[in-house]
Formats: structure tokens, C-alpha cells, sequence
């Protein structure tokens, strides 16, 4: 006798809404092609808010960026977001699969910590599985861990925003 064994996979950000987790609540965005995002409910700077100037409030554009970096030696928290990551992922998918995921830093640009964290997914990527709990652990991990060095030019902004994938 041969038997096949199913499992069904649980997609947790097929539908738009808001989702309760740890004492927190999430937002889960959804487009019309598929496209997850996802965030703490409770942002200060995130997407709809302009990054400017603290100075004259004028925004941050191309044009307007400084030639001088806004972060001194950003390369090593990159490994310690990567770490983050990979290490609270691992249990639930790959590697590779992992690195599917799109993680925007809101930093403060006085202190240097992370503010804000948001994800960007497909929905029908192998990290849609992932329970929201495991985001929030991410997100308190990276809140914690994460101290950026913010540089003389890097102070005169509101935010400063770095995308991590």
C-alpha cells in the first residue's frame, strides 16, 4: 500500500487587517499582486512619514542627500541584522528562503537606534508561514542590538532610513 502524506502550509498574510501579537498589534498590508507589508501599529516614522531636514523641514531628496555618509561604520550592524534574522528564522524556513524578506531600519538620528521596522514579503513566499510572533521577536531583537553610529551630517535629518535584504 502506497500512502502520500500532505501537509498544509498556513499562510498567514493572505488578508489585509490588523493582527494581535504579544502585546502588540500589527498592520498587514496586501496588494493586488501579492505583495506583503507589515508593521508594528504603533510606528513613529515609517512610510508616510517624511524624511526632511531638521533644520528647515525641507525633504530629503536625491539631490538634496549630502555627500558624507549619515552612518559610520553601518557594514558591521549589517551582520548583526543578518544574524538576527537567519538565527530567529532558521526554525521555520531556509536561508535562502529567509533572504526573500525585505526589512526596512527607521533610525533615530540622534541615538541611533532603531524606531521602526517594517517587512516586505510575497504572500505566497516560504516567510508567509512564519507566525507573526517570530516578526515581533525579530523586530524587539533588532530594537535591542542594533545602535547605529550616526555621523555629524546624519544628525541633521528627522530619520534616517536604511533597507536591509
Amino acid at each position: 500500500m502506497n500512502c502520500a502524506f500532505l501537509s498544509a502550509q498556513t499562510y498567514y498574510y493572505d488578508v489585509a487587517g490588523e493582527l494581535s501579537v504579544e502585546n502588540a498589534a500589527y498592520v498587514c498590508e496586501l496588494t493586488n499582486y501579492g505583495w506583503v507589508t507589515l508593521h508594528n501599529k504603533h510606528i513613529t516614522f515609517g512610510q508616510d512619514c517624511p524624511q526632511v531636514y531638521t533644520d528647515t523641514k525641507k525633504p530629503v531628496d536625491d539631490s538634496t542627500e549630502p555627500s558624507e555618509p549619515w552612518l559610520i561604520d553601518d557594514q558591521q550592524m549589517f551582520h548583526v541584522c543578518d544574524s538576527i534574522w537567519l538565527t530567529t528564522t532558521a526554525p521555520y524556513v531556509s536561508k535562502k528562503e529567509a533572504k526573500d524578506t525585505m526589512i526596512e531600519l527607521y533610525i533615530d538620528s540622534q541615538t541611533g537606534k532603531v524606531v521602526d521596522v517594517i517587512y516586505g514579503f510575497r504572500n505566497d513566499a516560504a516567510v508567509a508561514t512564519m507566525p507573526p510572533s517570530v516578526y515581533r521577536k525579530v523586530e524587539q531583537l533588532l530594537k535591542e542590538k542594533l545602535n547605529f553610529k550616526v555621523a555629524p551630517a546624519g544628525k541633521k535629518v528627522n530619520y534616517i532610513y536604511m533597507m536591509y535584504d
